[in-house]
């Protein structure tokens, strides 16, 4: 008898053993050369193709083939992320090569031309023939030399949908709550780990910074890249519609500022749009703040024609970077109330709204109007500065409980409402407020979780206030209210507002996993 009859025949094995291989295959990625083992057979070909073309990364020299690579298999393609990268440059340490002072810089002319060639690429995309009729466009740009010199632990990684663990270097700077508890996920081949940085020349000794960056390092790390400045006849060589884009994310790790007002004129051309990530950077002198809010106004209103459905503002800031003058830096972020309202309108359509230090709690319910009812809105995250201990000291106690029950009240304009969040966290500190409506067994729940030692009792007018909202407005069949202090252990582990956001265990998603993982890793070396 032949070897060959002893060989279980590919064909004859189940479907199910098929998919389970196949399972394996990807998920052990990193072991195998996919685009080999795509030629096994068609029905391998058909799985792998599908997997690589799903979420593809884009640079400047893997443009020009784009379109003629992805004509066959444009059905897979789900997510594009355009990473744009500058020229290098050097710190006053290094200084070994000149410093580009031209405007626009020849990276930045290039990165333009690079977006309008996608743009144009997929302006000939018909919804019909990509995976689930769009695709989401990743925007990221920057220099490599980001991260050689004075922030060797800054990451430019793909956008990953699931939680990320730490580097273990960075286990030594904590207790084991930094951890995140239990037992370590297996690490995603795609997941960046930064090494554990020691260069004393640029302040780094075994992975803490020792001497904090100056305002010129600061200056080159967040040049802005205007995309309204760019000349008429860029825009005028736009499509005027490109409706197979479906979703947007511009990550923090854009410390190149891709400015709203530029923003908001792309946006226009994205008729179909229903997602939008933006994790902008807060200025960081207030005399320029007014400006970019005006600006953010501008960038919410172009939303109002879209489909937008799902939107997700988060305002991240280090306090640590310094400002060109001290006085100039305020301590607390005031939201402008024309981008609150501009917000507050806009939500009306959604079905999910998450806005962190961009706007504030009392801001948004007090832009409300009682005539308004969100018949979409599912899901709701406010952050407030009523919750941070500076507020906490100076204010009447009464305020915060105002908020709550102006936020019941709100609430019940909201039919199909299942979370609201409003919480707040920095170093040393977390908040939240949370208000669960689940739909299996119409039940609702109050939950109060922090670091704060003292959990004063809430005033019975705010459980009333929301008793009522649950059983009148949302027809639940029953109402609790739970207090979770978190443990010390925990508390003391919160270096910055990411670690914050990882304890609370928010329910809505308020930043990106892949943000997340960035702004604890940063709070952390500098901790």
């Amino acid at each position: 008898m032949s070897s060959s009859s002893h060989r279980t025949s590919w064909n004859q094995l189940p479907p199910d053993i098929h998919d389970l291989i196949l399972k394996a295959v990807l998920e052990d990625r990193a072991s195998f050369n996919l685009a080999a083992l795509a030629i096994v057979s068609k029905e391998w070909q058909s799985v792998i193709e599908k997997h690589n073309f799903a979420h593809v990364k884009l640079t400047h020299s893997r443009l020009l083939d784009f379109d003629a690579i992805t004509r066959r298999n444009r059905a897979h393609v789900r997510k594009i992320w355009l990473c744009l990268e500058l020229e290098g440059y050097d710190c006053k340490t290094c200084m070994r090569r000149p410093q580009v002072d031209e405007y626009p810089t020849r990276g930045e002319l290039r990165s333009a031309a690079s977006l309008k060639y996608l743009l144009r690429v997929l302006s000939t995309w018909e919804p019909a023939t990509t995976a689930g009729g769009g695709l989401v466009l990743d925007l990221t740009v920057h220099s490599p030399s980001d991260s050689e010199h004075r922030f060797p632990y800054l990451t430019f990684e793909p956008d990953m949908s699931c939680a990320q663990e730490l580097p273990d270097w960075l286990m030594d700077h904590g207790t084991d709550a930094a951890r995140g508890g239990g037992r370590r996920q297996q690490q995603s081949s795609v997941v960046l780990q930064p090494e554990k940085p020691h260069d004393p020349s640029h302040g780094w000794i075994n992975g803490r910074r020792k001497h904090p960056p100056s305002q010129l390092d600061i200056n080159m790390l967040f040049e802005d890249f205007y995309l309204d400045s760019m000349e008429k006849e860029w825009w005028d060589d736009l499509p005027g519609e490109i409706p197979v884009v479906t979703g947007v994310v511009i990550r923090q790790q854009n410390r190149r500022q891709w400015d709203p007002k530029g923003l908001g004129l792309l946006f226009r051309r994205f008729p179909r749009l229903e997602t939008l990530h933006y994790e902008p950077w807060r200025e960081r002198c207030k005399s320029v703040q007014p400006w970019t809010d005006r600006f953010y106004r501008s960038l919410i209103e172009s939303l109002g024609s879209s489909q937008l459905r799902r939107l997700v503002l988060f305002e991240n800031f280090n306090p640590e970077y310094p400002c060109r003058e001290r006085w100039m830096r305020d301590p607390i972020r005031v939201p402008a109330p024309s981008v609150v309202e501009e917000v507050s309108r806009l939500s009306l359509n959604l079905e999910q709204l998450s806005a962190s230090f961009l706007i504030d709690a009392e801001y948004f319910f007090n832009a409300c109007q009682h005539s308004w009812v969100w018949s979409r809105l599912r899901f709701l995250s406010l952050t407030t500065r009523l919750m941070t201990p500076e507020c906490r000291v100076d204010m009447d106690p009464t305020t915060l409980e105002n908020l709550l029950l102006r936020a019941a009240i709100v609430a019940r304009q909201m039919p199909r409402l299942e979370t609201m969040e409003i919480w707040n966290g920095d170093t040393g500190f977390a908040m939240l407020f949370k208000y669960h409506r689940t739909t299996h067994d119409c039940r609702a729940m109050l939950v109060r979780r922090g670091t704060w030692g003292e959990f004063t009792p809430l005033e019975s007018r705010v459980i009333q206030a929301w008793k009522a909202t649950a059983y009148d407005s949302h027809d639940c069949l029953g109402f609790s209210v739970v207090d979770e202090p978190l443990p010390a252990a925990q508390s003391a582990s919160i270096k910055s507002h990411g670690d914050a956001i990882h304890y609370l265990q928010l329910q809505n998603e308020v930043i990106r996993p892949t943000s997340l993982r960035q702004i604890r890793i940063e709070g952390m070396v500098q901790a």
